[in-house]
């Protein structure tokens, strides 16, 4: 993963320039990089999901707060997943809604307004899984890599991280964790795993399991970076979009073009290997072009 101060740093080296004023000029273009590539298209990796219970009696529940686009919401009530149907007129939802106090666990309506969601009939039982499938929002990536403290405790298949010395909290939850690997005995893998929640200073979980060796009693370095959504073989596609604009509001066109054109190949890359979900081994980019999808081919051995 390339994180926001790993970006910063290769943007300096590109222009030649590690000024306060550049840094924060660099900061802005990598992230309208990211906007630029994400922009394109409903990119099947920025979909996700969440989950919340309901509570007995309670209309309104918040929207996730990453949320773009909701593609589907259902409540599983035992067995049986019940998926509304949208309202999406103010006035049907009031008619709808009148009287109020209507109660029942098969719920059959919702509507959205503002950053919450509201359902019909009102969840009558607390404790019933409502599953939001929803698209993510694009964000600005803006903080520093965190790299106090040691990794105390890391267990093979398990997502439970721990500690020492180190300072995590709830602003950490999805930035990403790297636990350095090298030579000897006692540290960790070197990949990058998503940060699911934080429940104190000194431990946090994993949206994924870990899977390299464990670490007892260990004093192993980590990493917690900020990284942008883009998949991490393209993310320093915003870098050279920044440095294509430092390099052209200076004047210098040709290394302009040439960091354009490498923004551009990455852009265009990213569209054909991940811009729509497929079994096929052929990817249609929209264009006369036949390109074979990578992700379901594999080299001759």
């Amino acid at each position: 993963m390339l994180s926001y101060t790993s970006g910063q740093t290769l943007f300096q080296t590109l222009t030649n320039n590690t000024s306060i004023a550049n840094q924060t000029f660099g900061a802005t273009m990598m992230n309208e990089g990211i906007r630029l590539m994400l922009g394109d298209l409903p990119w099947p990796f920025l979909e996700t999901s969440t989950t919340e219970l309901t509570v007995a009696g309670t209309q309104s529940y918040t929207l996730p707060g990453d949320l773009d686009q909701l593609i589907n919401v259902y409540i599983l009530v035992g067995t049986y997943k019940y998926s509304p149907d949208p309202v999406t007129s103010a006035n049907d939802w009031a008619m709808l809604n009148n009287p109020t106090g209507t109660q029942s666990d098969v719920v059959s309506k919702y509507f959205i307004a503002g950053n919450t969601i509201q359902f019909w009939p009102t969840p009558a039982a607390s404790g019933n899984t409502i599953t939001y499938d929803y698209v993510q929002a694009t964000k600005d990536i803006s903080v520093a890599d965190h790299t106090s403290g040691t990794i105390t405790t890391a267990t093979n298949g398990s997502t439970a991280i721990v500690g020492s010395g180190t300072s995590w909290n709830a602003g950490m939850i999805g930035k990403w964790l790297r636990i350095a690997s090298s030579n000897v005995a006692n540290v960790g893998d070197g990949l990058w795993y998503k940060i699911g929640t934080v429940p104190t200073a000194t431990t946090l979980t994993l949206n994924a399991a870990y899977k390299g060796v464990s670490i007892v009693g260990g004093t192993a370095s980590h990493i917690i970076s900020d990284c942008s959504l883009i998949p991490e073989s393209y993310q320093l596609g915003p870098v050279y979009y920044a440095a294509a604009e430092y390099w052209r509001k200076t004047g210098q066109e040709s290394k302009a073009d040439r960091f354009e054109e490498k923004f551009n190949e990455l852009s265009t890359r990213l569209k054909r290997a991940k811009g729509t979900k497929t079994s096929s081994v052929v990817v249609d980019d929209n264009t006369d072009n036949i390109t074979v999808n990578p992700n379901l081919t594999k080299s001759a051995t």
